[in-house]
C-alpha cells in the first residue's frame, strides 16, 4: 500500500472501531507475522501464498 503498512491500516480500522472480517494473504511466511496477527480481532484467516482453492473458498464462504 502506497502510504500505510498492512499493520498500519489494522491499526486504524481498531482506532475508528471498524470490525469487519478481514483476512491477511500474503508472501511472508515469517511466524512473527503469524503470533502478530493473532492481536487483531478482526483477522478471520491468515494465508501464505499461493493460496489453495479450499482456502479460498473458506474465505469466499466465511459468515
Amino acid at each position: 500500500m502506497p502510504y500505510i503498512n498492512g499493520w498500519e491500516f489494522l491499526d486504524e480500522l481498531q482506532k475508528q472501531k471498524i470490525y469487519k472480517n478481514v483476512f491477511i494473504l500474503t508472501s511472508s511466511a515469517d511466524t512473527d507475522d503469524l503470533e502478530k496477527s493473532r492481536l487483531y480481532s478482526v483477522i478471520k484467516g491468515y494465508y501464505v501464498k499461493p493460496i489453495k482453492v479450499e482456502q479460498l473458498s473458506v474465505i469466499l464462504n466465511y459468515k
